[in-house]
């Protein structure tokens, strides 16, 4: 039977048959079952060792299958659409399975680069292109996370996807009208990828947008440089060009929207206010970190049944987890990744330790991390 990470068992809920439960299946690099052979064999393997899989849940052993064993590294129950519920029974719900490899390479920069006063080209490149999904990105909680998961949910549709982080301030010359210029040619490299259609291309780009599209407003008024109106109109026109392909999406920040072109917010279909993690996305941060301890024996391995007696799902919670949650519903996912880590440096301080403890220094450095918030804020 298979084992899980850390999680808890709630009594299984019955949901409407209409109910997706999106699984993801994460092979092994030197995997070479092919992924729809694999996706029938996990998908008979659950119905035959399963009546019911939990939210959050992680299957890694599979001895009862050879064919299994030998492909699969790790089975995630990552989410359900259609229900509520933590807990759900296999009968009562399609399972939708996604069989991935994280790739390790990052491909060579790329995009147009410029020239110093001597002929020379400028180290900082324009532009990143990743292979998805990628091992650097897995388990991250930053921006590039949505570029990983489209390329493992859309792994039956595209055979390939990359992902292009277009580095903002570099594509700004210090040669007066090149910067328009230096953004044509950074999306006709884009055009190209697009070429083929089983590619899938996630576009992020990356500090903060408004640097690129500033309102054009204040360049016609004489407020800004006239080479910031010529950097809007290129961008415009790019975004012009790859609204007719089907292979391709932009991703992009911004803290400052009143400061950006309203013919640039125009072409948005979707935006969308990002707060703080919510309670169950703050438990999910902490849970892989703690559990990613345990893999690397800085937290000593401890039984599923003591291990599910302090960790959650979604609001229920013994209190010496549920407390640091409450303390950090305001916090960001950097600070929450970076507290399992300041955890085990400030109060544990050796090789190992227990859950128990683990847990309750935690809740100590939370203290201390909203503490020295507070100092800051005065």
């Amino acid at each position: 039977m298979a084992s899980s990470e850390v999680t808890i068992v709630d009594n299984p809920t019955r949901v409407p048959s209409a109910t997706v439960l999106h699984v993801e299946v994460r092979l092994f690099p030197s995997a070479d079952g092919r992924l729809d052979s694999v996706i029938r064999w996990v998908h008979a393997w659950l119905h035959a060792n399963f009546i019911s899989l939990s939210l959050a849940q992680d299957i890694s052993c599979f001895d009862d299958s050879p064919l299994i064993a030998e492909n699969v590294e790790i089975i995630s129950v990552v989410e359900a659409t259609g229900s509520a519920a933590d807990v759900l029974y296999l009968e009562n719900v399609v399972l939708d399975i996604h069989a991935y490899k994280l790739h390790p390479d990052v491909v060579p920069s790329v995009g147009p680069s410029q020239e110093s006063d001597d002929g020379d080209h400028d180290e900082q490149p324009s532009s990143k292109v990743t292979v998805l999904p990628s091992k650097t990105l897995d388990g991250l909680w930053e921006f590039r996370a949505l570029a990983q998961k489209l390329s493992i949910r859309l792994s039956k549709r595209f055979s390939h996807c990359q992902l292009v982080e277009i580095n903002s301030h570099s594509l700004f010359s210090k040669w007066f009208s090149e910067s328009g210029k230096l953004v044509g040619r950074m999306f006709e490299e884009i055009m190209q990828m697009l070429a083929d259609e089983d590619t899938f291309v996630v576009v992020l780009i990356v500090d903060e947008v408004e640097s690129l599209t500033s309102a054009r407003k204040g360049a016609a008024s004489g407020n800004e440089p006239s080479d910031s109106l010529r950097v809007v109109n290129a961008l415009l026109t790019a975004l012009d060009r790859l609204r007719y392909k089907n292979n391709v999406i932009i991703l992009t920040t911004s803290n400052l929207i009143e400061a950006m072109d309203p013919a640039f917010l125009d072409r948005a279909d979707i935006k969308q206010f990002v707060g703080a993690p919510t309670t169950p996305a703050v438990y999910t941060i902490l849970r892989t970190c703690l559990n990613e301890l345990i893999r690397c024996g800085l937290i000593e391995e401890q039984s599923l049944a003591r291990r599910i007696s302090y960790l959650v799902v979604r609001k229920r919670a013994s209190p010496c987890f549920h407390n640091p949650m409450l303390l950090l519903h305001d916090s960001g996912g950097r600070t929450l990744r970076r507290l399992p880590v300041l955890m085990h440096a400030a109060y544990i301080q050796r090789d190992s330790c227990s859950l128990v403890e683990a847990l309750g220094a935690l809740e100590r450095v939370v203290e201390d991390e909203r503490k020295a918030r507070g100092e800051f804020i005065v």
